[in-house]
């Protein structure tokens, strides 16, 4: 028996952006678990195709062949990104767009938690324009705001914590990543299973809104 880990982890982050209030620190907490509940997703649908695996299926079956690539893919320790696009390739027998969505959001995302999960102390510039922030940080500001996570207005701020502190940026996230594992289901050839399995992994549940 296997327990599937990341509905729950995603309910989590359904939560805290539920009950934030005014603690926008629930809202960074709820990006960083969306992004643990695409891992945590991968880890579980593997265990799906695990199943065929035991029951005789070969690597011709898309779903062992799933399983098989995403243990690979674990033990050479590959990035999200790289396992979801390995992912697609096994179930669809062609690769993804990476510029097409979600997964280009996905990209983003990604930076974002790195951000948020390895804090740096940063190294401020100023400049005849007033107080920048890192490059690194820059880029990703300015990523965020071409999506409307960030409004113009704000990008005078230079915390880029503070920034993305937001219902948005944590709604953005949430739909970001749930699009992404719904892509995977989607994949797998058995349609009649899809709306099942989007349901166990609770995908069918929608980001709550703004208080």
């Amino acid at each position: 028996m296997f327990l599937y880990l990341s509905p729950a982890i995603l309910n989590d982050a359904r939560a805290l952006i539920l009950n934030a209030g005014d603690d926008n620190r629930k809202f960074r907490s709820a990006v960083l678990l969306c992004v643990s509940a695409v891992e945590a997703f991968l880890n579980d649908i593997s265990q799906v195709g695990a199943g065929y695996i035991h029951h005789g299926h070969g690597s011709d079956n898309p779903m062992a062949a799933l399983s098989l690539t995403l243990q690979q893919a674990e033990k050479l320790r590959k990035p999200t990104q790289e396992k979801v696009m390995l992912a697609l390739l096994a179930l669809q027998g062609n690769p993804a767009e990476k510029g097409s969505e979600p997964f280009q959001s996905f990209a983003t995302v990604i930076q974002l938690r790195n951000r948020l999960a390895h804090p740096k102390s940063p190294t401020l510039r100023i400049t005849s324009h007033g107080i920048e922030p890192p490059k690194a940080d820059k880029t990703l500001i300015e990523k965020l705001n071409r999506r409307g996570i960030i409004g113009t207005g704000e990008l005078k701020l230079f915390d880029i914590e503070s920034l993305i502190s937001t219902y948005e940026c944590a709604a953005w996230t949430h739909e970001t990543c749930t699009g992404v594992m719904s892509k995977i289901i989607e994949a797998i050839p058995y349609k009649t299973a899809v709306d099942s399995y989007k349901e166990l992994f609770g995908l069918t549940i929608k980001c709550p809104a703004k208080a």
